[in-house]
């Protein structure tokens, strides 16, 4: 991020130095000196930062970085920003040989809905970008109303699952059988890659928990 300092004033700001305090849990990196040299009226320095932060409990959160300026005259100025720190993102990538709706919900109950769209012959593609948790998720499928929407599906998290979904025989399919409701949603772990087929009027349910 930049942080720039303007001269709104008629008088030249000399030999200005600036000092940041932080919100608890961020950590900031500066790319420069903190000695901003000379601002003139109506001109602007700009400062390159880096932001990184620790864990936090909701989607996003903002942090305050207060910022105290002085030049060589004891002139001194205030200001703050509020800076936007959203989660890490957790990515589940789906794929499927027709079209299948779905969605991810996550720990604090939101949902993420998705559907399949078509990327080459027999292949269709989803992908869902959520907030990080510690908790696990919930992952549904929701088969069709005739034969007809009967599909393959792939999915994995925060890499492409397998795309020649038609080389899989019935047993790799069948494996997280049988999860067609929450309470026998199968438990999995990220770094597994979920290859199942899902019959007409059948939802199928995974819990994921991610490993870290």
């Amino acid at each position: 991020m930049l942080l720039r300092f303007t001269n709104i004033g008629e008088d030249i700001c000399r030999a200005m130095e600036y000092a940041l305090t932080l919100s608890s849990g961020i950590e900031v990196t500066e790319i420069g000196d903190s000695i901003l040299a000379s601002i003139l009226p109506e001109t602007t320095r700009e400062v390159e930062l880096t932001v990184k932060c620790g864990a936090i409990s909701d989607v996003f959160e903002f942090k305050t970085i207060e910022i105290n300026t002085v030049d060589i005259d004891g002139k001194t100025w205030r200001d703050s920003i509020l800076v936007k720190i959203n989660k890490e993102p957790v990515v589940f990538n789906i794929r499927s040989s027709k079209a299948v709706n779905g969605v991810v919900i996550v720990p604090n109950g939101k949902p993420y809905y998705f559907k399949t769209a078509y990327l080459s012959s027999n292949l269709y593609a989803a992908t869902v970008r959520v907030p990080k948790y510690q908790d696990d998720y919930l992952v549904v499928f929701s088969g069709g109303a005739s034969a007809d929407t009967e599909a393959i599906y792939s999915f994995a998290v925060d890499k492409i699952p397998a795309v020649n979904l038609d080389s899989l025989g019935l047993a790799a399919l069948t494996k997280y059988r049988p999860n067609d409701t929450e309470a026998l949603a199968a438990e999995i772990l990220s770094s597994e890659e979920v290859y199942a087929y899902l019959p007409m009027n059948e939802a199928n349910y995974y819990r994921v928990k991610l490993i870290h």
